[in-house]
C-alpha cells in the first residue's frame, strides 16, 4: 500500500486555519482521485504541532506533535488545547519538552507518548537503490494538467453564481456530486442552480434510500438538465420536478413520457385555463366582491379555487396572471 505523507511549513497561526487547511488537502486529494480519504477507516491522518512564542520573539518556541488524528474537529481542539497548555505552562515558569502526545477526545486533551528526537538523531542515510529524484517546474504542470477539476475551480464556479458559502462547500466536499453539476452547468447554464439545490437536497435523501449513489442511479446530467428545462418553462412544478426525479432514478423512459404517464406535467393551455379561471369567477360571486373591496387574501382563495379545478395541474404564474386580467377587466 503506498503512503504519501504531506509536510507543510509552520505557517498556520490558528486552530480554524489548521482545520481549512485539512479540509482543502481532503478534498483535493479526493478530486485527483490519490486516495479514498475515508478518515474512518484510515486512509488519511494527520499529524499536529504546535508551539507558541511571545508576541515580538524571532524564534519559534519548542513544538510538540500530536499523532494520528481522523478528524476536522479533532484537529481543532488539539490545536485549541495544546496552545492553552503550552501557554499556561510557560506561564507558570516551566519548560515545553519537545515529544509525541496522543489525543484523547473523550477529555479533550493531549497526552504524552514519547520524547521527540531531533533531525540528527534519526541517523538518515541515502538508499543507494533508489536515486534523488528533482521534482522540476514541468513535471509540475504536467501533472497539474492531469489532475482534472479541482475544488478551487467548483467554489469558483459557485461563487460567480452568487452561491451562499454554506451551500457551495456543501457542493465542493462532495467530489462525485461537484463533476456531476459541473457538467449540468456547463451544457444548460440556466439549470445550473435547480442542480445544484436538487443535488445537495432530495438527491441526497434518493441515494440513501436507494443505497445506490447518483452515478449508479438512471439520471444523468442531460437528463437533469431535461427536468430543469421543464421547471423554467413552467411544465413542470418544482414539486413535481422532485417527484419525476425520484421516478427518473431507477426509470430509463424518456423524461417527458414519465411526466405524461404519471400526470405530472402543468396544464399551460392559456385557453383551457381562461375557460376555467371564468368559471372560477362565476362560482364565486363574493370572493371577488371581496377582492374588488380591496381584500386580497380572497385573490389567493380564488387562486386555490382554480387550482383544485386543475386537480392541482394548473401552471400556478399563468392562473395568476389570467385570474388577475379577469378581474381587473
Amino acid at each position: 500500500t503506498p503512503l504519501v505523507e504531506i509536510v507543510s511549513e509552520p505557517d498556520m497561526r490558528s486552530a480554524a486555519e489548521a482545520k481549512g487547511y485539512a479540509q482543502e488537502l481532503y478534498n483535493i486529494v479526493r478530486y485527483a482521485e490519490v486516495s479514498n480519504a475515508n478518515l474512518y477507516y484510515g486512509n488519511m491522518r494527520f499529524d499536529i504541532n504546535v508551539s507558541v512564542r511571545l508576541v515580538g520573539a524571532k524564534d519559534f518556541g519548542t513544538r510538540t506533535e500530536t499523532k494520528n488524528l481522523n478528524s476536522f474537529k479533532a484537529i481543532e481542539r488539539t490545536v485549541e488545547y495544546e496552545t492553552r497548555r503550552q501557554i499556561v505552562m510557560l506561564e507558570g515558569g516551566g519548560k515545553i519538552r519537545q515529544e509525541t502526545r496522543g489525543w484523547n477526545d473523550a477529555k479533550g486533551e493531549t497526552y504524552p507518548m514519547r520524547s521527540k528526537e531531533d533531525a540528527d538523531e534519526y541517523r538518515y542515510f541515502p538508499e543507494p537503490d533508489l536515486p534523488p529524484l528533482i521534482i522540476t517546474t514541468t513535471m509540475v504542470d504536467e501533472a497539474r494538467s492531469q489532475v482534472g477539476v479541482r475544488p478551487s475551480e467548483i467554489r469558483t464556479m459557485l461563487e460567480e453564481m452568487k452561491i451562499p458559502q454554506q451551500e457551495a462547500e456543501v457542493m465542493v466536499a462532495e467530489p462525485i456530486l461537484a463533476l456531476f453539476w459541473k457538467k449540468v452547468a456547463a451544457n444548460s447554464p440556466s439549470s445550473a442552480r435547480f442542480a445544484l439545490n436538487w443535488l445537495i437536497g432530495d438527491q441526497v435523501k434518493l441515494a440513501e434510500t436507494n443505497a445506490t449513489t447518483i452515478l449508479e442511479s438512471q439520471i444523468s446530467p442531460d437528463r437533469l438538465v431535461e427536468v430543469a428545462e421543464l421547471v423554467s418553462q413552467g411544465q413542470l412544478s418544482s414539486t413535481n420536478a422532485k417527484a419525476l426525479l425520484a421516478i427518473m432514478w431507477s426509470d430509463s423512459a424518456s423524461v417527458e413520457s414519465i411526466a405524461k404517464e404519471k400526470g405530472l406535467l402543468q396544464q399551460s393551455d392559456e385557453g383551457e385555463l381562461k375557460a376555467v379561471v371564468a368559471s372560477v369567477i362565476e362560482a364565486n360571486p363574493q370572493a371577488v366582491a371581496d377582492y374588488r373591496s380591496g381584500n386580497e387574501r380572497a385573490f389567493g382563495a380564488l387562486v386555490g379555487q382554480a387550482m383544485k379545478a386543475t386537480q392541482g395541474k394548473g401552471n400556478p404564474p399563468l392562473i395568476n396572471k389570467l385570474l388577475k386580467e379577469a378581474l381587473e377587466a
